[in-house]
This record gives C-alpha cells, structure tokens and sequence, in this order.
C-alpha cells in the first residue's frame, strides 16, 4: 500500500468498523461505559437544542452502494442522525449500539460520513472498502456541506434527535455516556408519545 493510499485505508477502517459492527454488538457495550466521570462529561458538549425555530436543511446524499437517500419532511418516523468525521467515528458505536437496541425499526437511525479529506480520485476506493465492510448504507458527505449545515463540531460523534416535521430538538455530541444516552433517549421517547408526532406521520402516509 503506498503512502497516499495508506491514511485513507486508516480512515475507512476506523468508519467502517463502527458502523458495521453496531448491529452485531449487545447490551454488554453500553454497560462497558460504567458511571460517567467528570472527564467523561467534560470531554461530550453539552448543547441541547429545544428550540423549534432550527430546522434540518433537506438535503440528499448517496450512500456507498450508490443509492440516493433524500432527507426531505414531513417524515413517517423520528429520526437519530450521527455525523461524524475521521476522529469522531471512534464515537458512534458508543450510540448506535445502545440506541438500535431500544428503537429497532421504530425510528430512522442513520448515518453521515463527512469524507471532506477524501482526494476525488480516491472517492472509488473510498466506496468499494464501505461496500465490502458495511451492508447498512452509510450516507456519503464527500464536500462536507451537509457536515457544515449541522454546525457539527469537529473530531467527535454529533447526534441529532429529528422530530417528523425536521426540528432539531436534542443534540449531543462526543462519547455517548449514561447522561447524555439518557437525554436522547428521553427525547426520542417523548416524541414518539406525541400526538403530533403521530399525526405528522399519517398525514406523509396519505
């Protein structure tokens, strides 16, 4: 493997590795997590967003396999979006594990790779290692633009709870922890008791 190739292999196993590995992965990891410490907490930012007035840009990303992915609203389900660069994506089991676990099917859990670094040349490469390594699609941020739209903070996990009309209503970002699980999920049960929730959805459905 030759000095270019090598950083982007390094990068695609870190990925590649976290993302695929989730659906295999039990309960034994969020227990792994223990009680926070200071420096857990210090280490994850702490910036809840409950205001209505921020909303998801739509936007529409391919995944690795070559499949358009359009994030558009009204939705059907609440959606957990994980964006997450080189450094952060040594974070994202710490959530997707715990977060399929509890929601399986009942909300849109999904992923943004922000492949900024990747040359345009390497794009090939970068697909086929994510196809061999992953059968869940893992949407494809190759100009960081939507990475940008997020405000996500650089070097960690940014985790966003989505409501079905695309507020941004509980954001977290870093290595999950007992807290911080704890305020997505508690986000992300709320809504789904919601009666607008509910009714946003039937209405897509129509």
């Amino acid at each position: 493997m030759n000095a270019i190739c090598r950083p982007v292999f390094v990068f695609l196993v870190s990925v590649v590795a976290v993302m695929a590995g989730a659906s295999e992965s039990n309960s034994a990891a969020l227990s792994a997590h223990g009680k926070p410490s200071p420096d857990d907490a210090a280490s994850a930012s702490d910036t809840s967003t409950e205001s209505a007035a921020r909303r998801v840009t739509p936007f529409t990303l391919e995944d690795q396999f070559g499949a358009s992915h359009t994030y558009s609203f009204p939705r059907t389900r609440v959606s957990v979006l994980l964006l997450a660069d080189k450094e952060g994506s040594k974070q994202v089991e710490s959530w997707v594990v715990p977060l399929h676990e509890r929601y399986g099917g009942r909300v849109d859990i999904h992923g943004v790779a922000e492949l900024s670094a990747v040359p345009e040349l390497m794009r090939g490469i970068v697909r086929f290692f994510f196809k061999r390594n992953s059968e869940r699609p893992i949407m494809m941020d190759w100009e960081g633009a939507v990475t940008e739209s997020f405000d996500s903070e650089p070097g960690l996990v940014n985790v966003y709870v989505v409501d079905t009309l695309g507020r941004i209503v509980c954001e977290r970002s870093g290595e999950a922890t007992l807290d911080t699980l704890a305020d997505i999920t508690a986000t992300v049960d709320r809504l789904l008791a919601n009666p607008e929730t509910r009714q946003a959805a039937a209405s897509k459905l129509e």
